[in-house]
């Protein structure tokens, strides 16, 4: 499934389904559910990748990476619609309109990223999901394709970020050794 999401082969999805369809509903691992839940995600079916995802068990591996996934899915389902005028043609009172629809909008999403940072950090790959989960916040934050930025927030989800992981934060197109 993972080679079908990262080379954009959604097609191929179709064996995926067809093979957990033959598999448990479920397992004591999280994995099934985790899986399933990612190939819907990846169907855009947001309702009934939640409700998947929300089935690993809260011992599972998999659970870092399941709420960081359903933090995705709701920022997903809340981004906006391209605006029918451009920013610089809203006036003042619409512009604030727009930027309190767009706190409320990510409020969710962002609140689902805050709950992976509180998650343990006990496996590198689990540090690896929560210092996903502070990008993510920062990002959610600073939309530069949004009128409303938030710097203060920015700042302190970047500041948890251990030094070798802030250069992806700090421009457009930077990368990480």
């Amino acid at each position: 499934m993972d080679i079908a999401l990262r080379t954009d082969d959604l097609g191929s999805l179709d064996y995926v389904f067809a093979h957990l369809n033959s598999l448990p509903a479920s397992d004591s691992t999280g994995s099934l559910q985790y899986a399933r839940g990612k190939a819907l995600y990846a169907k855009h079916d947001y309702a009934n990748a939640r409700a998947t995802i929300n089935s690993v068990p809260a011992s599972s591996d998999y659970t870092h990476q399941a709420q960081y996934l359903i933090g995705v899915i709701l920022m997903r389902e809340a981004m906006p619609a391209p605006p029918a005028k451009p920013a610089a043609a809203l006036s003042v009172e619409q512009k604030s309109k727009e930027e309190a629809a767009m706190r409320a909008r990510f409020a969710a999403p962002i609140e689902q990223f805050r709950k992976v940072t509180r998650m343990p950090a006990d496996t590198d790959a689990h540090r690896h999901v929560v210092d996903l989960a502070w990008m993510a916040i920062g990002r959610l934050s600073t939309r530069p394709t949004t009128i409303w930025i938030q710097p203060r927030r920015t700042a302190t989800s970047i500041g948890h970020l251990p030094s070798s992981r802030r250069c992806c934060t700090s421009s457009p197109g930077s990368t990480c050794d």
